[in-house]
């Protein structure tokens, strides 16, 4: 079975207890001496390594015992700063952001998105990707094509959190903010209609102020939907 560690508890003087997604849901097993720095598996417990997991059979314990494992991929193939905190933000959002019975509905995400950020060490707009689809997932996925009010494609000017999506000029109430300029609201169209990580434009065109601008509403909208405050936002726009 192919799992992605999203999290671990030691457990006793050498043994952890690993929390991981498949496909199917969540899992929890016991690793015997991974705590060990000369452990065989003390890979195991590093953050969203994807690994083939094998488990000892007809043993009776809270837990599944680890029989086997092997390593399929890790995302901390380098200790960059961009790529700790990369790892940092999928791991938050997949920790904070769902309920344990979805966590799973990460599972094929992630696979995707360390696919195309293998060879790389730019992630933002990956990052940026990756919440967007995370958003959708929990169901608040924003209205960007049009307004959300009147459904226009003509003259969008704001990005609202109480109506949920994108404004129009002639829909416009005067409580509303306006700090979005048009290239960010262009940006965030962008992110919501490119779900699947294909198309990328050069991030050379991607400013560093468009960049936090970004983040910045994400993080709004994460916390105004769903209630949930992702620290490593903060860590990745003053990294930019």
């Amino acid at each position: 079975m192919k799992v992605i560690v999203i999290g671990k508890t030691d457990y006793k003087e050498k043994d952890t207890i690993i929390n991981a997604i498949s496909e199917e849901g969540l899992i929890s097993f016991k690793v015997r001496g991974s705590q060990v720095p000369t452990s065989h598996l003390a890979w195991i417990n590093n953050p969203l390594t994807v690994a083939e997991v094998e488990y000892v059979e007809n043993v009776r314990y809270i837990h599944q015992i680890l029989k086997n494992a092997t390593l399929v991929y890790s995302p901390l193939k380098d200790t960059s700063m961009n790529r700790l905190l990369f790892v940092s933000l999928v791991s938050e959002v997949a920790n904070k952001m769902f309920a344990d019975e979805d966590k799973h509905a990460l599972f094929n995400i992630i696979l995707k998105l360390f696919e195309v950020t293998d060879k790389t060490n730019d992630f933002v707009i990956y990052e940026l990707l990756f919440l967007a689809n995370a958003i959708r997932l929990t169901g608040f996925e924003p209205e960007v094509n049009s307004c959300v009010l009147c459904g226009s494609k003509k003259d969008i000017v704001a990005f609202s959190f109480v109506e949920g999506g994108f404004i129009c000029r002639k829909c416009l109430d005067k409580e509303m903010i306006l700090d979005l300029n048009p290239s960010q609201m262009r940006w965030m169209r962008f992110i919501f209609n490119h779900l699947n990580f294909v198309e990328i434009p050069d991030s050379s065109k991607f400013t560093k102020e468009d960049q936090i601008a970004i983040f910045n509403k994400l993080q709004d909208y994460i916390f105004d939907s769903i209630g949930v405050k992702l620290e490593s936002i903060k860590e990745i726009t003053n990294n930019i």
